[in-house]
Parts: C-alpha cells; structure tokens; sequence
C-alpha cells in the first residue's frame, strides 16, 4: 500500500482530534463524580456540599484523635445517629 500525502495528512488530523478528545485523569475523576453524583435521588448539589464538608471535617478530626472517643464530638456525632434512626423508621 502506497501512503500518499493526503492520506497521512488525513491520519494526523484524525489523531490529534482523538488526543484532543482524551480527558486528564482529573477531569475524568470529575466528571465521574458528577455523573455519579446525578444519579443520588433527592440530594441536591447544596446538600451534597454540606455533606461533604461534614465528612472532610470528620475525617481530619479522626486523624488527630480517636474518633470514637473524642469527647463532645463524639457525644454530638451519637446524638445525630439517633435522631436520624428515629426520622428514619
């Protein structure tokens, strides 16, 4: 097969439109994110923030200390399971 200059001219602008299309790990982690965050019924994106928020919190919390033993966060963190089982049932 004889590759002429339109037909590799061709190959090139075909390749770089697929480069062009590849997402960076990041925006692909993103965009996953968003897509699974599009599929939780009823949270909203103000709701998911402040969830969010909390479980960073919680977590740099339970890096510092014992989570399960960390006093009024602790009594706080019972509290709120609690009431959620009550709401819940």
């Amino acid at each position: 097969m004889k590759i002429t200059k339109q037909y590799l001219k061709q190959l090139i602008i075909e390749e770089l439109k697929e480069q062009g299309n590849k997402l960076t790990s990041s925006e692909y982690k993103k965009q996953q994110i968003k897509a699974a965050s599009k599929t939780q019924s009823g949270v909203d994106d103000k709701e998911r923030a402040l969830l969010n928020q909390i479980e960073s919190k919680l977590k740099k919390f339970a890096a510092k200390t014992n989570l399960a033993a960390g006093g009024r966060v602790t009594q706080l963190l019972k509290q709120l399971n609690a009431e959620l089982d009550k709401v819940l049932k």
